[in-house]
């Protein structure tokens, strides 16, 4: 019984680095999308492109 549990809590622990593998690697392309967006609204000239995202993105909507 106690056996059945712990596969059960590791296959769920599995899932959830699934998860967490999928959201990351949907950030990193968002962001990856997002730069050119940025580089549009004047990251070349202003290294902290990063507080210009919300706009790219709004832009990008």
């Amino acid at each position: 019984m106690l056996l059945l549990l712990s596969i059960e809590a590791n296959m769920k622990g599995v899932e959830k680095v699934k998860k967490m593998k999928k959201i990351l690697l949907t950030s990193c392309i968002l962001t990856a999308l997002m730069v050119p967006f940025a580089g549009s609204v004047g990251a070349e000239s202003n290294p902290d492109y990063i507080t210009r995202m919300p706009k790219a993105i709004e832009a990008a909507y």
